[in-house]
């Protein structure tokens, strides 16, 4: 064998091992005995319970060993006042700096309010999509997490991030975000941010149900969408079936009115799909009162 061919395949095969060993950490990153099949998480942020103490920020960098330098954060504060004259002014509540928004004189403030901000563990994250090695994977059970191994610091996914959910560890020089702290959760502790939360803001939803459509058997007779109370069911006419909106939990209306069967009740849910059906539960809310 020339060198050449030599050096090819010893390449090759470094790079096989180290792609299998990457699998292999990825495939035992939770608890033993955790099946991440029968999981798939989502968090919750009740806004109105919100006080902006920054315990979750504080418990978040002490838990997951975060910079304790300004501007490095998994998760923070934000406080959002909006004026009378429709102007919003947003900051975020820093604790090691001790900022607070700007003074907003009470007659001339509509509304304050404070939201906790962290990764959104996006159904389609487009930061998993940029990575060009692979180092930022989605979990069976719906969480985004980094490879510190893989990552290389490109700041791709960062730039990537809608939310701005991301930043490059200073020390590791590895991108670092929200976990759900995974470590904890696969061993059923709550994420540090919900554990420490005084007023119970934060929450962690583990297994929301969800109706799925069988296509093959659901005929387009329509009793589901007169059905649904929150209008949200709707009809494809290019493919003949029923769309469901994934926004009710307990016992949907649409699955019960469903002659054929077409329609099933499952124990899973993402958090984008629990953030629809809560803003459906505040808008019937809302007009109830109303």
């Amino acid at each position: 064998m020339d060198r050449r061919r030599f050096v090819r395949k010893l390449t090759f095969l470094l790079s096989s091992s180290s792609i299998l060993g990457t699998l292999l950490r990825r495939t035992t990153a939770h608890a033993e005995g955790y099946d991440p099949s029968l999981h798939y998480y989502g968090m919750g942020i009740q806004v109105s319970k919100c006080i902006g103490c920054g315990r979750c920020v504080e418990a978040c960098k002490d838990e997951n060993d975060v910079p304790r330098v300004p501007f490095f954060f998994r998760t923070w504060v934000e406080r959002y006042v909006i004026k009378k004259d429709s102007e919003t002014v947003v900051q975020s509540i820093e604790p090691v700096l001790q900022t607070r928004a700007e003074q907003v004189a009470e007659r001339d403030m509509l509304r304050s309010f404070f939201v906790p901000k962290i990764c959104n563990q996006c159904d389609n994250p487009p930061c998993v999509q940029v990575c060009p090695v692979g180092a930022t994977f989605k979990t069976k059970d719906g969480v985004i997490l980094v490879d510190d191994d893989r990552c290389i610091g490109c700041r791709y996914c960062i730039q990537a991030c809608p939310y701005g959910a991301r930043y490059l560890h200073p020390e590791k020089g590895t991108a670092d975000k929200c976990s759900f702290c995974y470590h904890r959760i696969t061993r059923g502790l709550l994420p540090a941010c919900v554990e420490v939360c005084p007023t119970g803001a934060a929450y962690i939803d583990r297994s929301v149900p969800v109706v799925r459509v069988n296509e093959e058997e659901c005929i387009g007779c329509g009793e589901c969408v007169k059905a649904c109370p929150f209008g949200a069911a709707d009809f494809a006419e290019d493919k003949g079936v029923a769309l469901i909106c994934d926004l009710c939990n307990g016992d949907p209306a649409c699955v019960e009115h469903c002659i054929y069967g077409a329609l099933t009740f499952e124990p899973t849910q993402s958090l984008a799909q629990r953030k629809r059906r809560l803003t459906a539960e505040a808008y019937a809310q809302r007009d109830r009162v109303s």
